[in-house]
């Protein structure tokens, strides 16, 4: 009997996959022996990448590796790692959409804030407008509730925080307003 390995099982198997706003794209693998594969597998692809031996904060004598394979032209593995390619696809238009609703969000408060508004009257709509839709879409969000109700506000008070460390807005009197 003979088995083959491809690619795109060496590098999709119990790893992470993910990618940067520089569309750099990585894979994180955890064990020595899928590393070796790994290696092996760009031997045979011959592209260009680069990789990191990293450890876990925790892990003071550097007992456990871990690698990091990162990738700045995804489109050279096309041909090699199909599902891969596809997988750093996905990650890139998962991160543009994110960022795009960022850029959204962000573009929504700074108009509502043309009129100073408190902190309450921000969160509120922050909480309309995204945290809900956020919330719903986790399952078992009603136990918990109450920990992302105060997540959130966390989240308005450091949004808020970087809006006035990046001279956008100004706090005075209890009342956010554009400078």
């Amino acid at each position: 009997m003979k088995i083959e390995l491809t690619a795109d099982w060496v590098f999709l198997l119990n790893s992470e996959i993910y990618s940067d706003n520089d569309c750099a794209c990585s894979v994180t693998i955890f064990n020595e022996f899928q590393n070796s594969l790994a290696e092996l597998a760009l031997k045979d692809m011959n592209v260009n990448y680069i990789c990191d031996e990293l450890y876990p904060d925790n892990d003071e004598l550097m007992l456990n590796p871990y690698w990091e394979y990162t990738f700045f032209n995804h489109e050279e593995i096309k041909g090699f790692c199909p599902e891969l390619y596809t997988a750093f696809e996905e990650s890139i238009q998962f991160n543009f959409k994110k960022q795009q609703e960022a850029e959204n969000k962000d573009d929504m408060i700074l108009k509502f804030l043309e009129i100073p508004r408190t902190f309450e009257q921000i969160h509120n709509l922050l909480d309309k407008e995204y945290y809900q839709k956020e919330i719903y879409s986790y399952k078992g969000w009603e136990k918990d509730f109450d920990k992302h109700n105060k997540f959130n506000m966390l989240c308005t008070e450091q949004l808020l925080s970087v809006f006035i460390d990046d001279g956008l807005i100004i706090l005075e009197n209890k009342k956010y307003s554009l400078v």
